[in-house]
């Protein structure tokens, strides 16, 4: 590679393909060729890693910036995604500069090529460890974006779930750095053969995998997703009637239905302040069931998204989020005086505040107990509390802020990632989609 700029951007272009395209995962196991193979022979510094995360971030962020041109209000929106790419290259500017910096200060002592890849290898490993766990920081919140590590698109496929159940998900991300790095060191003379020899081992690997069927619990079997219908201008009467309706046609469809679920803000109301609307439930088959729905609660003038438990048509569990999403929910502290920043976000829409319980299970009988989880929190962090149950978490998600299906997706990877990743068994319903993921990684239809 003669430029500097090329090797970065084809790395980049190599590393977000696959995000949009899952299908092409094997290109996260060579998209830091370009940029180490140039490295240890020539210079690379905090431009070049500014590069490489305007492309990565460009084309990773495609969806998240359709989301804040369609929702976000005024001319300014058109100017956050743009940013925030920058805001996150610097990121990866950094990863560039510590580790050529590294590099030239051990060269003083030794200019043994292997002291310089190990140095590349514990900086990328580092970057992305960032972007993982700190990178929303300048949002007031101590969270990464998991969304963009590089083995979510692999973990679409068998050899990704069984690597990252075996070794965690970080040894994954190293073995991925060590592996091109080794490749790099000897490119000139082998790399013809180890490159396709290294695609073809991946492929068949994968492909002769043994397939796992998905072993659903039986309380399993009673339970059903209801997406609801896309968002409206509707009246109270009129979200009340639209729910009921649907959650009657699916009891119609399925027998021995004893638990409903409906994702996050199917309700996009207080609904603790409409008790006789749940009331009117009771002379339905409704009654006899348990309905799981994402709804707002209200306590004064103090709003809450929350994920309500209903029994015997009244409200018998709630759980208030604990962490509200920058923002889109909850704007950070150094901007909650700005009015246009408030007007940016969040003109006409409700603040919500962090509820301060950790969730207890909501137990639908004696067979069933599942632990709610709210959208973000599913993404951004989690707690021991909630990792060290045993509890299977249910994981209510609005995904249909994205109009870009891959977005969707790679939601539904980052569940699968974290089921594994916490040991914990996960029933995921979105807007889009209900699953049942196990914590051996395995996904099934609700």
């Amino acid at each position: 590679m003669k430029n500097n700029y090329t090797a970065c951007s084809i790395s980049a272009l190599l590393c977000a393909i696959p995000f949009i395209f899952p299908r092409l995962w094997p290109l996260e196991f060579f998209f830091l060729l370009p940029i180490f193979i140039y490295a240890l022979k020539n210079k690379l510094g905090w431009k070049q890693g500014f590069c490489w995360g305007i492309v990565f971030f460009g084309i990773h962020n495609f969806g998240l910036s359709i989301l804040i041109v369609q929702h976000g209000f005024g001319f300014l929106r058109f100017f956050i995604p743009i940013l925030y790419i920058l805001y996150c290259s610097l990121f990866s500017g950094f990863w560039f500069f510590s580790a050529a910096q590294a590099s030239k200060y051990l060269r003083r002592y030794s200019s043994n090529i292997y002291i310089s890849s190990c140095l590349w290898i514990i900086a990328t490993f580092f970057y992305f460890l960032a972007i993982d766990r700190l990178l929303f920081i300048i949002f007031g919140s101590w969270d990464g974006n998991t969304l963009a590590l590089p083995i979510l698109p692999i973990i679409s496929e068998k050899i990704g779930v069984v690597l990252v159940q075996m070794l965690g998900a970080n040894i994954v991300v190293l073995l991925l750095i060590s592996m091109q790095m080794s490749i790099a060191i000897f490119w000139r003379n082998y790399v013809q053969a180890i490159t396709i020899f290294g695609c073809l081992m991946l492929y068949l690997t994968n492909a002769f995998l043994p397939h796992k069927s998905c072993e659903k619990p039986v309380w399993l079997n009673c339970i059903a997703a209801l997406y609801p219908p896309p968002a409206k201008q509707l009246s109270t009467y009129e979200k009340f009637q639209t729910l009921e309706k649907n959650m009657l046609k699916l009891c119609a469809e399925k027998d021995m239905l004893t638990c409903i679920i409906c994702p996050e803000s199917t309700l996009p109301l207080a609904l603790n302040e409409y008790p006789e609307k749940l009331k009117e439930w009771s002379e339905t088959p409704l009654k006899d069931l348990s309905i799981i729905v994402g709804a707002h609660r209200k306590t004064g003038s103090v709003f809450f998204n929350c994920s309500y438990l209903i029994q015997d048509c009244r409200i018998t569990q709630f759980y208030d989020k604990r962490k509200p999403l920058f923002f889109t929910e909850k704007l950070p502290l150094y901007c909650e005086n700005l009015a246009m920043i408030r007007s940016l976000f969040l003109r006409n829409s409700i603040i919500f505040s962090s509820g301060a319980s950790l969730p207890s299970s909501f137990v639908i009988n004696h067979e069933c107990h599942l632990m709610p989880i709210i959208c973000s929190e599913l993404f951004l962090s989690s707690t021991d509390e909630i990792k060290n149950s045993d509890i299977p978490l249910v994981a209510l998600v609005n995904d249909s802020w994205f109009a870009v299906s891959y977005v969707q997706y790679l939601l539904e990877l980052c569940a699968q990632l974290k089921a594994i990743s916490w040991k914990k068994d996960i029933v995921y319903v979105s807007h889009t989609r209900a699953l049942w993921i196990s914590k051996s990684g395995q996904r099934c239809i609700l």
